[in-house]
């Protein structure tokens, strides 16, 4: 048969053209991935917009709730430390000194009171600002009295109970201390029970439990003012 020779020179197209469509080909695929690639970036920026629309709601919450969160503490502190100082004046006042002691909190980290410390402190009369653990255990009592006392109230408690309370205190911050607990405990909001060992001071209270031991073992004796 017949078969015709290809010229150099329409071998040099063919070759041409070859490598034309193998580069028009390759072009397609690029362009394809390009456009995949394109879509996928797209949908992530869409997605981005979304998720900080939705940062931007949750951040102005978050800080909406924290501001209302650092408002109330402060404002409970206030309250609380406006109601101790009150509590530790009265049962601190005296002829000499009407005013009484100061009683107060103090918080150590007012930007971030959460990452901070609340500080209580207690002035006696006619004494210099000192920390807590300097005071004397009379002091002590009376201090830690008033801050136990009004955080309980806090929590409206059917009845507080006082274990040997006034072991370190004289005589005159005793009776002071009692005639407080029972004008308390005549009230409708809670009772007060005392654990004491001072007998003098029994006449304070409305009903006392006398517990005592024998050979036999022991007994519990119930006396009340109306008896």
């Amino acid at each position: 048969g017949y078969e015709k020779k290809i010229t150099p020179k329409e071998e040099f197209f063919v070759k041409y053209l070859d490598d034309y469509f193998s580069d028009c080909f390759e072009t397609l695929k690029i362009k394809k991935k390009l456009n995949f690639i394109e879509g996928r970036l797209e949908n992530i920026k869409n997605e981005l917009k979304k998720n900080r629309h939705r940062f931007y709601i949750a951040n102005s919450k978050f800080h909406k709730v924290s501001t209302e969160r650092k408002k109330r503490f402060l404002l409970c502190i206030e309250k609380l430390s406006t109601k101790i100082n009150s509590l530790y004046r009265e049962l601190t006042s005296s002829r000499i000194n009407p005013l009484g002691g100061t009683a107060f909190f103090s918080i150590s980290n007012n930007k971030c009171p959460f990452f901070g410390k609340v500080l209580y402190f207690a002035v006696p009369p006619f004494k210099k600002f000192n920390e807590i653990k300097n005071l004397s255990d009379g002091e002590k009592t009376i201090a830690s009295f008033v801050l136990t006392f009004c955080l309980s109230l806090k929590v409206s408690p059917p009845f507080i109970f006082f274990d040997e309370i006034d072991s370190n205190l004289d005589n005159w911050n005793s009776v002071k201390l009692f005639n407080f607990l029972a004008n308390l405990s005549r009230g409708e909001t809670c009772k007060i029970g005392v654990i004491s060992f001072k007998m003098r001071f029994y006449f304070f209270f409305g009903t006392i439990f006398y517990i005592y031991l024998n050979q036999k073992g022991s007994y519990l004796v119930t006396l009340s003012s109306g008896t």
